[in-house]
């Protein structure tokens, strides 16, 4: 047993051994002190006016707080990143030690013979020196000397990797001193072309509602979107590297002739310039600030993101309308017209209502309307004839349709048409107040004129699925019956059970998503409408009948099933799909519900 007890004993001295050196690390010998936490400095954050950072190979990064602003004033002279250098003299100042060393007799073990050193200045002009070593040998901490004294300690690796900056940490890798709302003005040269904007000032018009207008090389309205977008991207934009402090040779980097050079205007007159040149092997582009001779390397991104912008900053839409102030559409052609109105939701996150007033009784899709005034909005155009001599060159002397819409105290009428010509077919559109004529894509067309029948209400059940109170579906002898009771839902046939909340909500939505299609041709011979093998039953939450639909016969050569509401007295059609998936399919997965 004893031979057992001393090689024990060994081991334990071997392992304590070994957690002397990982936590003390190498040394004169001298023990490393257990001591409660003790700051280093006895400054505050706010006493530090200056710093300096001083590698092991003589490089160093001088810093100097002018007013509440960082500024490196050597190596070069230039804005600092705000936040890393207020992280080095909080840092600093929060500094405590983990463990007292004590004096050692050989720093070089340490990494203390030639460390990182970290100057503070005060404002009484006296000075904190921070010397940074090695890490210890668990990675925890680094060995540090305060001042001049021999003794060292341990902190926090986090502390110290929150001083070890580099120039590149601690430099300012914003491009332009603007931000987006801040410019008045700008001008492009991109890819050949040139473009030049300005903000319009009107009144009392905060700058993030102005319009923009393009100035150069002639007068149009800007797509203010389109403008946030890009004065957003350069004036966000990141230096990702610096190449180059004081470049000799521009055209080595497509600087001497740019490929796009971006010139900004602030409201104070403040000007501001990016140019932009040639890919850089490693990534990005190559781009200089003004007329400085320093080279930087940013994100290809912001490049090409000014590049398009030539293209896409003329607004192209031309109805001038703002979908929020549309109060009634009324469109007019050959084949017949409507007329719907709006009413604005009571409720900030309820959908608008959308009315016909023509023809009557025809219940609105509300939620095509909402598309159709987004269309209104946003139609754009591919061409645009300024000085038409004759609208019937392009058909709008009689137009295709003209569309009304009524704003708040005004109304605008849109005319549109197409023409058949050796390419083929084009589209024209003309807007209130403009002498001009618009191309336009076939879609936007479309988009424009779609009938009555396209923002018909197709539901069967027209009621909210959060006020659907029973359903009750009829299917080949079985009844299934589904409602309400207090905060829950239950099956009360062919069985009965309770239905999670969240399967009654999907499967009322599905029911109440039934749409019908006229029959553009009658059905031949029997429909089934009359001995349906399917009905359809939904009730309000006040227990009144919303409607009762019989499902009849399927006709197979059109893929549907024919329809007759309790409440038209036409026969529809159904979606064969809606019949075979979302109602019987789903009926099955509402009986299989597991209750556990």
């Amino acid at each position: 047993m004893w031979p057992r007890i001393v090689v024990t004993a060994v081991l334990l001295a071997v392992l304590a051994g070994v957690y002397y050196y990982l936590e003390s690390g190498p040394g004169s010998g001298a023990p490393a002190t257990e001591k409660p936490k003790s700051k280093l400095f006895d400054f505050a954050s706010g006493d530090v006016t200056a710093f300096t950072i001083k590698k092991p190979d003589g490089s160093s990064v001088s810093l100097i707080r002018s007013a509440s602003d960082w500024k490196i004033i050597d190596p070069v002279k230039t804005p600092a990143d705000q936040s890393a250098a207020e992280q080095v003299v909080s840092a600093g100042a929060a500094l405590s030690s983990e463990k007292e060393l004590g004096d050692i007799s050989d720093p070089a073990e340490f990494g203390l013979k030639t460390p990182t050193e970290l100057t503070f200045v005060l404002a009484s002009n006296q000075t904190r020196i921070l010397k940074i070593g090695d890490k210890t040998p668990n990675g925890s901490g680094y060995y540090v000397m305060a001042g001049d004294a021999k003794k060292a300690f341990t902190i926090e690796s986090r502390s110290a990797e929150s001083m070890l900056k580099s120039l590149f940490d601690l430099r300012g890798k914003k491009l332009l001193a603007f931000d987006t709302l801040s410019t008045a003005s700008f001008e492009i040269e991109a890819l050949g072309a040139a473009l030049s904007a300005e903000r319009v000032k009107e009144g009392n018009v905060k700058p993030e509602d102005a319009r923009w207008r393009i100035v150069k090389p002639d007068t149009a309205e800007a797509d203010k979107g389109e403008v946030i977008k890009l004065l957003s991207r350069v004036t966000e934009a990141k230096a990702e590297s610096f190449v180059e402090e004081s470049a000799a040779d521009l055209a080595r980097y497509g600087l001497e002739k740019p490929e796009i050079t971006v010139r900004l205007v602030s409201d104070d007159g403040k000007k501001a310039g990016l140019m932009i040149g040639s890919s850089a092997p490693e990534g990005g582009k190559y781009a200089r600030i003004g007329d400085s001779g320093a080279v930087i390397r940013i994100s290809a991104d912001v490049a090409s993101t000014v590049s398009e912008s030539v293209a896409k900053l003329r607004l192209t839409t031309f109805t001038g309308v703002d979908r929020s102030k549309i109060k009634r559409i009324r469109l007019e052609t050959a084949n017949g017209s409507y007329t719907a109105e709006r009413k604005k939701a009571e409720k900030k996150d309820d959908d608008d209502e959308w009315k016909f007033i023509e023809p009557a009784g025809m219940v609105a899709d509300s939620l095509a309307f909402a598309a159709l005034i987004y269309d209104i909005e946003r139609a754009r155009y591919s061409r645009m004839i300024p000085r038409p001599e004759k609208l019937s060159t392009y058909g709008l002397d009689k137009p295709s349709f003209t569309l009304t819409v009524t704003l708040d105290g005004a109304e605008t009428t849109i005319l549109a048409a197409y023409k058949e010509d050796k390419q083929g077919y084009r589209y024209y559109a003309s807007a209130p107040g403009r002498a001009e004529v618009f191309e336009i894509e076939k879609s936007t067309f479309d988009s424009l004129a779609k009938t009555a029948h396209d923002f018909e209400n197709r539901r069967f059940f027209i009621v909210r699925s959060d006020n659907v109170g029973r359903i009750v579906v009829k299917r080949l002898g079985q009844v299934f019956d589904i409602s309400r009771e207090g905060e829950g839902f239950a099956l009360k046939s062919p069985e009965k059970r309770i239905i999670p909340v969240e399967k009654w909500r999907e499967f009322a939505w599905k029911i109440i998503e039934m749409k019908y299609e006229t029959l553009r041709q009658g059905p031949q011979g029997a429909t089934g409408v009359e001995k349906p093998s399917l009905a359809i039953s939904v009730y309000n939450a006040s227990g009144e009948l919303v409607d009762e639909v019989s499902v009849g016969g399927y006709d197979q050569a059109r893929d549907f099933y024919f329809a007759k509401s309790s409440k038209k007295n036409a026969v529809l059609a159904v979606n064969s799909r809606f019949v075979k998936e979302d109602v019987i399919n789903y009926l099955e997965t509402l009986i299989g519900i597991d209750e556990r």
